[in-house]
């Protein structure tokens, strides 16, 4: 715990409120599903700037799952070199890529599983 020496006045309350937060859980190497999402505060308002690393976190665990060339394909796309410098205003058209990409790699359904006469 970290108390201030000075009192906080409303000015700088609000130059506080104003910065974004860290997911000090994904510094930490915690990747348990049970940890509360960051508050919306946190997260960037406008549709500038680098996506917050909780979302960058979830991207890259999915693309861990994906073969190297997918990996290669979704940072290309977007003109990036890792994926936290993704920028907010990709994220959906990333997400709809991701999903793409993870239905390609899906493995077929057997042929004798399915009855073609059903």
């Amino acid at each position: 715990s970290i108390l201030p020496e000075a009192k906080i006045d409303d000015e700088l309350q609000a130059r506080i409120d104003a910065e974004e937060l860290n997911d000090l859980a994904s510094f930490a190497g915690d990747k348990s599903t049970d940890s509360k999402p960051m508050p919306a505060a946190a997260s960037t308002d406008s549709a500038s700037g680098v996506i917050p690393p909780d979302s960058a976190g979830r991207l890259v665990g999915r693309l861990k799952s994906l073969p190297r060339s997918d990996v290669d394909t979704f940072l290309a796309r977007f003109g990036i070199s890792r994926v936290r410098d993704l920028q907010v205003s990709d994220a959906q058209a990333a997400a709809a890529l991701l999903a793409d990409l993870e239905a390609k790699q899906a493995p077929a359904p057997a042929s004798g599983d399915i009855d073609p006469f059903a």
